[in-house]
């Protein structure tokens, strides 16, 4: 993991591993505060009548 924002699933094709294990060992990490963590909401499709979806994209960092 380098100071470039990467998803779990970015780090766990560098790394190897699966994706499952490499999100959470992100996350005891972030809850630790070894690393930083950004989340961000993402709407899909129609908003119309609860049309569409809501993703939400998680990236990670090493800490500066």
């Amino acid at each position: 993991m380098d100071s470039e924002w990467q998803t779990a699933a970015q780090i766990q094709r560098l790394s190897g591993g699966d994706t499952l294990e490499v999100a959470k060992s992100l996350d005891r990490l972030w809850e630790a505060g070894r690393i930083d963590r950004e989340t961000q909401e993402i709407g899909i499709g129609a908003r119309r009548k609860s049309g569409g979806i809501q993703l939400r994209r998680i990236r990670y960092r090493r800490r500066l």
